[in-house]
């Protein structure tokens, strides 16, 4: 595990710690008195940060005693496992060899942070995502902890993210300052707005 990645781990008094600890507090008042407890982290394109930022901030909920999972649901080029160095053994196997969920789940990872991988890349990842098999694994992670946070593929990629956002409590779209063009966010923005998902920030 790389220091650099989990910075709210590692240097927990740091300047972006705090700025993690301040979209946590974010997230936590955005519900409008509704909690949001299955949140989609996407981003427009590749490289802007989305999986470091997701990463973070699930630790950082992990510090206030909340209880959390993180899903990897890139299943085109995952990178949760390799991050946190885990077995790549997750979602798509739960498809695959028709797991139930506790089945695929790595515990404590970090304090109060359950994580599921990816799982080996499958053929078809928007048609698992959008079955009935994936909203019963997210009602049933929903259940058993506080928060459950969705790794997206980026927006303008694939179709996968959009897909997810009209099915979980809400999305936040990760943009990275000097990455991305005005017009990019813009279009990643108006795509997760077609299909009402509630975004979050």
């Amino acid at each position: 595990m790389a220091e650099i990645d989990f910075i709210t781990h590692y240097d927990s008094r740091s300047p972006v710690s705090e700025a993690y600890r301040a979209l946590r507090t974010n997230l936590q008042f955005s519900g409008a008195g509704k909690t949001s407890k299955t949140i989609v982290f996407t981003s427009a394109i590749p490289n802007e940060g989305k999986s470091t930022t997701v990463a973070n901030l699930a630790i950082t909920i992990g510090q206030d005693d909340k209880k959390i999972l993180l899903i990897d649901c890139d299943m085109h080029k995952p990178v949760i496992h390799r991050r946190f160095s885990l077995l790549n053994r997750g979602l798509s196997n739960c498809f695959a060899e028709d797991l139930p969920l506790k089945e695929v789940i790595q515990a404590d990872v970090f304090p109060n942070l359950d994580i599921v991988t990816s799982g080996p890349i499958p053929p078809n990842p928007a048609e698992l995502l959008g079955s009935k098999k994936m909203k019963a694994l997210l009602q049933e992670a929903a259940e058993m902890y506080d928060y459950v946070f969705l790794d997206m593929p980026p927006v303008l990629a694939v179709t996968d993210a959009v897909l997810m956002s009209s099915q979980t409590d809400g999305t936040i779209l990760v943009l990275g300052s000097g990455d991305i063009s005005p017009d990019e966010g813009k279009q990643a923005k108006e795509l997760l707005e077609k299909v009402h998902a509630n975004i979050l920030g």
